[in-house]
């Protein structure tokens, strides 16, 4: 994607020793509650989705971006809002697309992965 934005090559160092950083890891920032990926939340469920998509009933509603780069600004915002409300889970849906929505997603798969 670096290279895709900046025209730049970047080539990747073939070693064991990478240093460790935010987003390099299979689980990121991830709220108390259990974040769930594009499906239909229940009654008390926190809900993060695009502006357009409707809140279910019972839902309460964490985000309401009007679009990818908003989505992108909001999303741990509305995790944390999740902590401050003592949810048990979160439903989030994925936006659609092949630019900034790969990296909203990649952070979505990250607050979802299995806590150990």
């Amino acid at each position: 994607m670096i290279q895709y934005c900046t025209g730049k090559i970047v080539q990747t160092p073939i070693t064991k020793d990478l240093p460790k950083f935010s987003g390099s890891f299979a689980s990121h920032y991830a709220p108390k509650a259990q974040v769930i990926l594009d499906r239909t939340p229940l009654k008390g469920d926190g809900f993060i989705a695009l502006f357009e998509i409707k809140t279910p009933n019972g839902a309460i509603r964490l985000a309401s971006p009007k679009n990818s780069q908003e989505y992108a600004r909001c999303l741990y915002d509305a995790l944390r809002e999740a902590d401050n409300k003592n949810l048990s889970r979160v439903i989030a849906v994925s936006p659609k697309g092949n630019e900034i929505e790969v990296a909203i997603r990649d952070r979505l798969g990250k607050a979802s992965a299995e806590r150990n």
